[in-house]
């Protein structure tokens, strides 16, 4: 999941109905440029888990802090 640098929006969306190229769903979050983000680390997430959910009009990070 790559997290976008304005409202922690999910910047990743695969449909559901687009088979991808992994057989076992494994995620993670793989970019964050909210640089302000205090989990944030040369835009690598570092927090131990995020939560995703419902956000304006896309999914956000919830785990999201401002440093």
């Amino acid at each position: 999941m790559t997290i976008s640098a304005q409202g922690s929006q999910c910047a990743t969306f695969i449909p559901l109905n687009v088979k991808g190229g992994l057989d076992v769903v494994s995620s993670h979050v793989g970019a964050c440029q909210r640089a302000e983000c205090a989990f944030n680390s040369s835009l690598v997430c570092t927090a131990s888990a995020v939560r995703i959910g419902h956000g304006s009009d896309t999914a956000d990070c919830l785990t999201y802090q401002a440093a």
